[in-house]
Formats: structure tokens, C-alpha cells, sequence
């Protein structure tokens, strides 16, 4: 797979914009910690998932570094690595732990209409 999308690291000034106000797209989100096997497996994963064809052109990836944030907790206990679901602006499912990018991709088509 290419990989073509672009990562983009969030922060909680940037949370909103672009997560939140993503009405076009599905937004996967993962809460992740940038020194953690797990969570590194978990990006890549990721970023095959998204350039699946079922999933192409209807889906973005974002990452935010999970300590740093204080917005991620309003959407419920989480542990790294963790990836949330936003579909219209609102958390619409989960993702915990690492997941192959078959899986991903099944779980994730099921938000899309």
C-alpha cells in the first residue's frame, strides 16, 4: 500500500478543527504514545487501513499524543494504544489495542454510511 495520506499530529488547540469539524470524513484518532512498540504497530496499521480501497478518500488519520491532551478525556476511559471514531463531529466507536489492517478496515466500513 502507499501510504499517500499525510499524518497530522493534533494537539488540543487543533483538536476541534480537525477532528471535530471533519463533517466530510470519517476521523480515526488514535491516542498514542511515540515511544511505545504497540502504538507504533498501531500507526501503521493505521495508515494501511486508510489507503484500503473500501476505505480511500473517505477517511483521515489523525494522531494525538495522549498525556498531552486533556480534551481526549471527555470521550471515556482509554489506554495507549487506543483509536476513536468520529463520524459529524461526534466519537461514534473504539478501536483498543493493536488490530491488523483487515480488521481495521471492517470495523471502520461500518461508520461510513
Amino acid at each position: 500500500m502507499s501510504n499517500k495520506q499525510q499524518i497530522i499530529d493534533i494537539t488540543d488547540r487543533t483538536f476541534d478543527e480537525e477532528v471535530l469539524k471533519k463533517d466530510d470524513k470519517v476521523v480515526l484518532l488514535l491516542i498514542w504514545n511515540e515511544v511505545g512498540q504497540r502504538c507504533k504497530n498501531v500507526n501503521c496499521e493505521l495508515l494501511d487501513a486508510i489507503e484500503d480501497e473500501k476505505l480511500a478518500g473517505k477517511v483521515v488519520y489523525r494522531r494525538i499524543v495522549g498525556y498531552q491532551s486533556n480534551k481526549i478525556d471527555r470521550y471515556g476511559r482509554w489506554d495507549f494504544p487506543t483509536t476513536f471514531i468520529f463520524k459529524n463531529g461526534k466519537r461514534v466507536g473504539s478501536i483498543n489495542g493493536v488490530r491488523d489492517c483487515d480488521e481495521i478496515v471492517e470495523i471502520v466500513a461500518q461508520h461510513l454510511n
